[in-house]
């Protein structure tokens, strides 16, 4: 037992060892990463409006050309501008083109292009053929250079030549002064100083903004509390509450206020609030003076259990995957404050974890909670009646009681019950488990203890060992071989079983005290015809409580009357196990003992633990030149989740995380480190993340990594 107690001490050094070595290695091989990936929107959550704003401009009422409104100032006209340069009384004279603006263009043909003939039609000649030409002309002053034009000769009989047919000049424009305005006359209808040409305001305001009202939501995230909705007013040149105006006051359009102050209102459930503030409504338009804000974010609803899913069937099972489908929505069916990043508790809430599934190995009765990101939370109890990983209960008895060396074999019977699966067909084992059979019974011959295996249907296992040992016989005293046969304590030296030592047994476990206690004076009266045991008095140095010191009178004539004796009485030793506690003389319950507890076991995992640890140091180690690190954020500091290999694709290096690595997450905050030796060798390759859920990317450039959201997954 020693080796396997070694066993196990070597595998918890083993473990810190490598904990402490694979650590050092990450301090010292790897390369950090100085950005971030920010947590996420959480799924449902709306896109909350915390705050509305309302600008009060001014804005000039009535129109310049006409008396009213803000317009009262009357302007008088007065001529301006003069023929030379035009003005506001004088009209633009413009340049019109006439013949002398224009000059002559001469042209001659200077090649022919013959093109086609045609089929055609001759007044003189009937049927005859049509000839098409290209001419190329030459200008001679207009600029146009070779120019083509296409001519023809209508009829072959007729004859001609094509340069015959082409006009020999043209007029062009060598005017540069079109559209130019010639000079400005005099166009003015009004009377200066009498005519009014328009209005100016006499309000004394400016057509500007004069400041804002805005309604505030104090609590932008989601909340079960009351919030308080906060106005303020911004007047800078004091023109809104001038003369008394600037009064705050506030409604529900939906919802419920439950309290307020001269700037605030509390308001304890979703709805529509508006604000709006007292103006002057001859400077300012009423309607920019009110705000209305849609407060969205008090989540006071529990989530609800869509369902509870496991194995109801009536097949016995060792576990059972609970699957607990859940969401989070407002009456009136929006989204609520969204499921808690640790939504899920299947121990009534003591205890609460990311993922909805849960694994049970024992019977009984639980409560499932599932809660909000308000803490909101929900229960729900359901029972699990189909698990079985207990051994069968066993007893036992045997015969002979008594058993000493050389008299035969000792038989033993055991009976079996499971309440859960039941029996195995074949429920018992004498050889550790390498043959099974239904025989409930086997004889020992020998002393020494045995191993007695029993299982169920479902392969659990009840072990017991039993200590099979002789029973101790009486010694023989230094005198009581009255009749010389040689033999004590025979009926020939003990007539009437006179001087003969007591068998004394302990039926009421009297020799059984508590061991703390030095001795133990207990009486214990005979027949009145034999011997009477005075006291007997247990011996508690000796380890196998088999030794009784016996002081006793005899009454007949081997002893005097005033005389007592002492001697040693030694105890029947009667076979225990380990699985049945106490005196055997009764059926006893036999206990499971764990798989774990088996020696074979043991030194397997000894020797697997020890090179699953050399493997897990040896795959850090080559982690570190070709992965990266993920730590994620608990709230304090980052902390290691795992390891991801770099692979390489046509598109560059690449890491896959899975949603195992992900659940394991203490929340979407992420740093990631990657191997220095790497970083030094890879530098320019980029480095994409593709995730069973949506991720982040992430580029190199010169040892600085930038994390880039992606939308899509990669």
């Amino acid at each position: 037992m020693s080796f396997f107690n070694n066993g196990l001490m070597f595998k918890k050094v083993t473990l810190i060892l490598s904990t402490c070595l694979f650590s050092g290695i990450l301090s010292a091989f790897t390369f950090p990463i100085s950005t971030y990936a920010e947590d996420p929107a959480i799924s449902g959550v709306p896109d909350f409006t915390t705050s509305v704003t309302s600008v009060l401009s001014h804005s000039h009422r009535g129109s310049s050309d006409q008396n009213g409104g803000c317009y009262t100032v009357p302007v008088y006209h007065t001529h301006s501008g003069d023929s030379t340069s035009g003005g506001a009384c004088y009209s633009p004279h413009y340049h019109t083109h006439g013949s002398s603006c224009y000059s002559t263009c001469n042209y001659v043909p200077v090649g022919l292009n013959f093109i086609n003939s045609e089929s055609s039609w001759c007044s003189h000649h009937g049927d005859t053929e049509k000839v098409n030409y290209t001419v190329t002309l030459s200008h001679s002053s207009c600029g146009r250079g070779l120019e083509d034009t296409a001519v023809s000769i209508t009829c072959t009989a007729c004859g001609g030549h094509p340069y015959n047919n082409v006009p020999r000049s043209h007029q062009y424009l060598t005017c540069n002064r079109g559209g130019s305005i010639e000079y400005y006359t005099f166009s003015c209808t009004k009377t200066e100083g009498e005519t009014i040409d328009r209005y100016d305001a006499g309000c004394g305001l400016d057509a500007k903004e004069y400041g804002s009202i805005t309604l505030t939501n104090t609590t932008p995230g989601w909340t079960n509390g009351p919030v308080i909705l906060q106005g303020t007013i911004d007047d800078p040149e004091g023109i809104l509450c001038a003369d008394g105006y600037g009064v705050l006051s506030f409604d529900a359009a939906s919802g419920t206020i439950s309290g307020s102050t001269s700037d605030t209102i509390t308001v304890s459930e979703n709805g529509v609030y508006t604000m709006n503030i007292s103006v002057d409504d001859s400077k300012f338009d009423s309607a920019q003076a009110s705000v209305m804000l849609n407060v969205s974010n008090i989540d006071t609803s529990y989530p609800v259990i869509e369902s509870i899913d496991y194995d109801r069937s009536d097949s016995w099972l060792h576990e059972s995957a609970v699957k607990v489908t859940a969401k989070d929505i407002q009456p009136d069916g929006s989204n609520g404050s969204g499921l808690h990043e640790e939504a899920y508790s299947f121990d009534g809430g003591i205890t609460w974890q990311a993922s909805d599934t849960y694994t049970f190995n024992q019977n009984g009765e639980y409560t499932v909670c599932v809660r909000d990101n308000c803490n909101n939370t929900v229960s729900e109890t359901f029972t699990i009646s189909n698990l079985d990983n207990e051994g069968p209960s066993v007893t036992y008895d045997y015969t002979p009681k008594t058993w000493y060396e050389g008299t035969g074999s000792r038989d033993y019977t055991f009976t079996a019950t499971d309440d859960g699966a039941g029996l195995d067909e074949n429920p018992y084992s004498y050889d550790n488990g390498e043959t099974w059979t239904d025989d409930n019974t086997i004889s020992k011959d020998t002393s020494g203890s045995f191993t007695v295996l029993v299982k169920d249907s479902m392969g659990n296992i009840t072990e017991l060992i039993i200590d099979n040992t002789y029973s101790i016989r009486p010694p023989a005293p230094e005198s009581g071989d009255n009749d010389g046969d040689g033999s004590y304590n025979d009926p020939g030296d003990n007539p009437g079983n006179q001087n003969s030592i007591p068998t004394v047994n302990d039926p009421s476990n009297m020799l059984k005290e508590d061991p703390d206690v030095d001795s133990e004076e207990n009486v214990i009266e005979k027949n009145d015809d034999t011997d009477t045991i005075l006291s007997d008095t247990k011996d508690n140095t000796e380890t196998d409580d088999t030794y009784l010191t016996v002081t006793y009178t005899d009454p007949d004539t081997h002893m005097a009357d005033d005389e007592t004796r002492t001697d040693t009485v030694y105890f029947e030793q009667i076979p225990t196990s380990n699985g049945s506690p106490g005196l055997l003389e009764s059926p006893q319950t036999a206990k499971l003992t764990p798989f774990y507890k088996n020696r074979l076991f043991i030194a397997t995992a000894s020797v697997s633990g020890g090179l699953l640890g050399l493997s897990l140091m040896l795959l850090a180690f080559l982690l570190l030149y070709s992965g990266v690190i993920v730590y994620t954020y608990d709230g304090s500091k980052y902390r290691l989740t795992g390891i991801v290999p770099i692979r390489r694709s046509e598109r560059g290096n690449y890491i896959h995380i899975g949603t195992d690595l992900m659940e394991r997450a203490y929340s979407a905050k992420y740093k990631l480190k990657l191997g220095r030796i790497y970083v030094m060798r890879r530098k320019d390759d980029p480095l994409l993340i593709k995730a069973d859920e949506e991720w982040y990317s992430v580029n190199t450039d010169r040892f600085v990594y930038t994390i880039i959201k992606n939308t899509e997954k990669a």
